[in-house]
């Protein structure tokens, strides 16, 4: 019996899909990720580089995720500014080349810098405390979260963050998972503020996210 089927967000866009199209899917998601944003408010440019700032923050909604530290609601994202992006530990290229990146980032301040957050989607194989290490590999005060497949979905969803896990059978450890690779930016309100996509470079993000906060 298959353990799980493939998932998609938003949850209603679910099926059986050739490996072959993940990519385009992702793309595909990613543009209807951005047409379902406008309905909130269309990202705006501001006058930064690299990241697309939302005219009309979005406070995120209640959520319950785990951690190697205990349970992480919404309230854990309050008080300072948090960059979340959303992979696994067995992914073999885009996720640690971007927590370099943002390790990279965070070395740019001299106090006070941003959080970084890898929100896992693939819970079957990343334990809260694999994922823990995994992240503390990159930079001591990196955190991390994860969850059931509902809890993990529906942070995504509030995100409109796309991903799909490979169908496999049981014990099968060999599956792949497709996701976005954009790092949200929540501001210290527990709010979605902007958005940095790829490719990132940590001296831009660096200094617009210092722009963003002192203007906050």
């Amino acid at each position: 019996m298959s353990r799980s089927k493939p998932r998609i967000i938003p949850e209603h866009a679910r099926g059986s899909v050739n490996p072959t199209w993940l990519i385009i899917i992702i793309a595909v998601l990613g543009a209807i990720g951005g047409l379902l944003v406008g309905l909130h408010g269309q990202p705006d440019r501001i006058d930064i580089e690299s990241l697309t700032r939302y005219p009309e923050p979005r406070k995120l909604k209640a959520l319950s995720l785990d951690s190697a530290d205990g349970p992480v609601t919404e309230d854990a994202f309050r008080d300072q500014w948090d960059l979340l992006f959303f992979g696994f530990t067995h992914c073999p290229d885009v996720c640690p080349n971007t927590m370099a990146l943002l390790r990279q980032t965070v070395h740019q301040f001299e106090s006070n810098p941003p959080r970084v957050w890898l929100i896992s989607v693939d819970p079957e194989r990343d334990t809260p405390e694999i994922l823990q290490s995994y992240v503390e590999y990159f930079h001591p005060e990196f955190r991390s979260a994860t969850g059931s497949p509902d809890a993990i979905a529906d942070l995504a969803s509030q995100l409109n963050v796309a991903y799909f896990i490979e169908p496999h059978e049981d014990g099968d450890t060999s599956y792949t998972v497709d996701h976005s690779s954009a790092v949200l930016v929540v501001s210290p309100d527990a709010e979605l503020f902007a958005l940095a996509s790829a490719p990132l470079d940590p001296l831009v993000l660096a200094a617009d996210l210092r722009q963003l906060r002192d203007s906050f």
